[in-house]
């Protein structure tokens, strides 16, 4: 629950092996992935991505982590 960023103190985001598992490919997929270096951006939380098993994928959470603006 989102609700927990703010009750706890949380300094670490993952992000779930089921979404990093459809990437490249699932544009929904990518967007939640996105939103969710984006949100852990903003609250200044680490990101970890939880099951990157190609070099694709790990290149396209470099790409966002290391983007400063939205897709």
């Amino acid at each position: 629950s989102l609700s927990y960023l703010k009750r706890f103190p949380i300094e670490r985001i993952k992000i779930d092996r089921s979404f990093i598992a459809d990437l490249p490919g699932s544009a929904e997929s990518e967007a939640i992935v996105v939103a969710i270096i984006q949100m852990g951006r903003a609250l200044r939380l680490s990101v970890t991505a939880e099951g990157v098993e190609t070099e694709a994928q790990r290149e396209l959470i470099a790409e966002q982590a290391e983007n400063k603006t939205p897709r």
